[in-house]
């Protein structure tokens, strides 16, 4: 039977809502009105779909979700892995992988280090996560340049590394013993960070000279007797390395030592880039581009093929190692890597703490007391310098000698010791 069309549920025209009407019983509708949060929704700062409060990614969600009610947003990602896509090296490739990121946020620049950060709109943001500035301006920005493939979706809260970073302050014999107290630590500020990964095969074509070691016989001293000598030979061979995922940071501002130390992400993590994964979290757009991170990685790469050819000679003598390599089947990829990051002071200066957000992997920058690396320094000298002062009257009667080697052993062990000290204390204060 069909239905009279006065039954039918009305439905309004799109584009119109219900509005309050003055007459019980008769429902209004009216064109809706703009929606001042609809740019930032797009962007990447959204509101929650059932009480409207702002929401952001949470990692124990892994998905857009409020905080306030609990409720959690489809997030519309897909993990992708060491499967995200990749681009090969044509104007074609990075022209179309040049499209828009879908975010529009406040940016904040730093007037001290230079860098642009894309933040949350409506943070507090008095300082700069980079290098603890606050001579920082806000101004609306739009995120440019290459969209990226994928993003590593942040695994670790920052709040809790709080303590973590206090704690590991206060560890070292070489660093101030006030450190941990009298360190100003402002938050850590989670960060998408910029990189650009690198996969190739590479056709290594090598040569060297080996040591053979052969034996023979010599008459000496009216005996027959046999000595060892070495006969050095040429030596060819080729090899096919397959590199993938090759990291390269992205940006001039993060310290690029720290960021090797934390570096060692699970790249089977990766998801397809959405802006629904940097709601609530600061990024960066990379300032170091596409073709000088690829000479820089490519250097790598050259180095990390040298130590295989190395290994593919298989002897312990080698002199006059050259490699030829060729490199084929050239890809890149554009990703975000979560990492936490903390400018603290400590008698004015400014040092740097760096988390990576997936595995919680922390590096920093200490102070160091020069002073008492040089005390202990002198006294790793000491045992050598007594022992070889008691030998020198002993070699006058012919009974030193035994004792002066050992001078020498342990003033050569305490050459070594130094060494490793020193090093030490300079990577922890400035690590490269």
């Amino acid at each position: 039977m069909p239905t009279h069309p006065q039954l039918r549920p009305f439905a309004p025209p799109a584009g119109y809502v219900e509005v309050p009407s003055a007459v019980d019983g008769i429902s209004v509708f009216a064109p809706a009105p703009e929606d001042p949060d609809k740019d930032e929704a797009r962007a990447g700062s959204y509101r929650c779909e059932q009480c409207g409060a702002a929401v952001g990614y949470e990692v124990a969600a892994g998905a857009v979700a409020c905080t306030f009610c609990e409720h959690v947003a489809d997030t519309p990602v897909q993990q992708v892995g060491v499967g995200a896509d990749q681009e090969v090296f044509t104007e074609e490739a990075i022209a179309a992988a040049a499209s828009a990121w879908d975010l529009h946020r406040k940016e904040l620049h730093c007037e001290s280090c230079g860098v642009d950060l894309q933040i949350v709109p409506g943070a507090l943001t008095a300082s700069c996560a980079f290098c603890g500035s606050n001579q920082v301006l806000v101004r609306e920005g739009v995120v440019s340049g290459l969209r990226p493939h994928a993003v590593l979706p942040f695994q670790i809260e920052g709040e809790p590394l709080r303590g973590t970073v206090r704690e590991w302050l206060g560890r070292g014999w070489m660093h101030p013993k006030d450190l941990q107290e009298g360190a100003v630590l402002d938050r850590l500020v989670g960060v998408y960070v910029p990189w650009w990964t690198f996969s190739a095969l590479v056709h290594a074509d090598w040569q060297c000279e080996v040591g053979i070691t052969k034996t023979r016989r010599v008459y000496k001293d009216g005996k027959w007797q046999t000595e060892s000598y070495t006969v050095w030979e040429w030596r060819y061979g080729h090899i096919d390395v397959p590199l993938r995922d090759w990291p390269q940071l992205g940006t001039s501002k993060v310290h690029r030592g720290l960021a090797k130390k934390v570096d060692g992400y699970d790249m089977d993590g990766l998801v397809d880039y959405h802006p629904d994964v940097l709601a609530g979290w600061q990024a960066q757009a990379y300032d170091v581009g596409l073709m000088e991170a690829w000479d820089q990685g490519k250097e790598g790469m050259r180095q990390r093929v040298k130590a295989d050819c190395r290994r593919d000679v298989g002897h312990s003598k080698v002199r006059n190692l050259s490699v030829v390599a060729n490199f084929d089947e050239e890809r890149w990829r554009y990703v975000l890597l979560p990492m936490h990051l903390a400018a603290y002071t400590y008698n004015g200066t400014v040092y740097h703490v760096l988390v990576n957000g997936q595995s919680g992997t922390l590096a920093g920058q200490k102070p160091v007391v020069w002073p008492r690396i040089h005390l202990v320094a002198g006294l790793l000298f000491l045992p050598g310098a007594l022992t070889g002062l008691v030998s020198l009257p002993l070699l006058f009667v012919g009974v030193g000698f035994f004792t002066g080697i050992l001078a020498l052993l342990l003033l050569i062990a305490a050459g070594l010791g130094c060494v490793w000290l020193y090093r030490t204390a300079t990577d922890a204060e400035s690590p490269t």
